[in-house]
């Protein structure tokens, strides 16, 4: 359910700054959290964020904002298909929405800032990932089955326990 605050002022999208991180890690501890990844040091999200952010990953991070509070955001970048070099995807690496403003329309916002994003750069496809929850699809395939999207693949994750310490 959204909170009655969420109405009291128009969401706004837009690019991340560096600037922007301190009010980003919250939700992205919690994104990590969510996703059974807590030997990922809060400094690599941090380093990821601003790698993005700064140019050093070819992406782009947006955000979704009421006022200065940050209600979500997107992260994506640039990369090569197996099976050419020349084709590239736009890829999702973390989308994540304020608990209290999911349901809203600012997440499909974000998501179409970054299919805009990846029209500009002339990529072939935008890849999304979804969380699965227990054995119930998650919340974000509604809305990416809405936008177009197809369910292509699964991904199976291990977790090596000597990668992030």
């Amino acid at each position: 359910m959204i909170s009655h605050r969420c109405w009291s002022r128009a969401i706004v999208i837009r690019r991340a700054t560096l600037a922007d991180i301190p009010g980003i890690l919250p939700l992205a501890r919690q994104f990590r959290d969510h996703v059974s990844m807590q030997s990922v040091p809060m400094e690599h999200l941090e380093m990821s964020l601003a790698n993005v952010i700064e140019g050093v990953l070819p992406g782009v991070v947006f955000l979704s904002l009421d006022g200065e509070h940050v209600t979500g955001a997107l992260v994506m970048v640039e990369t090569p298909t197996w099976f050419s070099p020349d084709v590239r995807m736009a890829t999702e690496l973390a989308w994540f929405m304020d608990p209290e403003y999911r349901g809203g329309t600012a997440a499909i916002r974000l998501l179409e800032a970054a299919h805009d994003w990846a029209a500009e750069r002339e990529c072939f496809a935008v890849v999304m990932h979804s969380i699965i929850q227990g054995e119930s699809p998650g919340s974000a395939d509604d809305i990416l089955q809405r936008l177009g999207f197809k369910n292509r693949e699964r991904t199976y994750v291990k977790e090596l326990q000597h990668a992030c310490v």
